[in-house]
């Protein structure tokens, strides 16, 4: 079932429709890269060795081209709160609270709770990541400081990408795509850096949710959004590994998105996906028993019309697995 809502809490679409089936993972990578192609298209693939910050390419497809990230923006909002706990700005234990102002609409669940409401860093985060909290998200952006999230953005990705500044919180995003678009989307784009930091701040942050509609087909994916590559997130989970906090370990793996590995050859697996209409990216970090670490990141984009994201998520789970078997084998 999927269900959907607008910006004052009433549903606004449902759904009904047998699940897909399992897709079988690819034998090789010519198969791969051929079910890839087909997937997307657009799409940007790579499947790389972890060690230590270096990602060590072992195939990959368009690896080094930017492309939208969605949700996987949360990586390095994440990156820059452990950065600023571990140097002592704050602890995961400080406690953050919920007004009006920094409410998004879902995926998530701190949007309903009570104006007030507090809760800790690390509870923000867990569920930033675990079910993609947009609240618990602008939340943490708010906490480390917009500017300070897109130091971490250019320091982790290859060249510097100036659709990501201003780095956008998710519902100024909202607001860009769904609220009288496209006139304040228009207004935004025609203006400089500096300029748009004063429109989200006196224009967009007065338009309440309630005016937000959804938007079933893509909309500004390559100018509203954030952008890295495939190789620049397998840089993210190699920068997240390198902070060596075990409250990161326990935030990045608290949902594998149903991606299965074999249990005897792996463990630690890591996960974060990203999406909205036209764009689908999903990606993973994962250990084997003998210690050897790979991240396997697909980016799919489809700029004309949406992507049925139930026998997308099932191919492109399908492909990641195969991605990390034959990384390894």
């Amino acid at each position: 079932m999927e269900l959907s809502v607008d910006g004052a809490g009433l549903i606004s679409g449902l759904r009904l429709s047998e699940p897909p089936a399992p897709r079988p993972a690819p034998a090789s990578w010519k198969e791969l890269e051929r079910r890839l192609r087909a997937a997307a298209p657009q799409a940007g693939f790579v499947a790389a060795e972890v060690k230590g910050r270096a990602c060590r390419t072992v195939r990959g497809v368009a690896a080094n081209v930017r492309r939208p990230l969605g949700s996987m923006v949360k990586l390095y909002v994440l990156g820059t709160v452990a950065e600023q706990i571990r140097k002592g700005a704050y602890g995961w234990d400080t406690e953050l609270t919920i007004t009006p102002d920094v409410k998004s609409l879902p995926t998530g669940r701190l949007q309903d709770r009570p104006d007030g409401s507090r809760v800790t860093v690390l509870e923000a985060a867990e569920l930033m990541i675990s079910i993609s909290d947009n609240t618990a998200t602008d939340l943490l952006i708010r906490k480390a400081g917009r500017e300070a999230v897109e130091r971490t953005v250019r320091s982790w990705t290859k060249g510097n990408d100036r659709r990501n500044t201003p780095l956008l919180t998710t519902r100024e995003l909202f607001v860009l795509k769904g609220a009288r678009y496209p006139e304040l989307a228009g207004r935004y784009l025609s203006k400089n850096t500096r300029d748009k930091r004063a429109y989200l701040a006196g224009t967009v942050a007065g338009v309440p949710l309630s005016d937000i509609r959804p938007w079933p087909e893509p909309r500004e994916i390559d100018t509203i959004e954030w952008f890295a590559s495939p190789a620049d997130v397998c840089r993210a989970y190699a920068e997240l590994a390198r902070l060596d906090d075990g409250r990161v370990g326990e935030v990045m793996s608290a949902n594998d998105a149903g991606l299965g590995l074999p249990r005897d050859r792996w463990r630690q697996v890591w996960f974060k996906g990203g999406s909205e209409p036209g764009v689908y990216d999903l990606s993973f970090r994962a250990r084997t028993t003998g210690g050897r670490t790979y991240v396997v990141t697909l980016m799919g984009v489809g700029p004309e019309s949406p992507f049925d994201e139930g026998k997308m998520g099932q191919e492109f789970l399908a492909l990641a697995r195969g991605g990390f078997a034959l990384a390894a084998s």
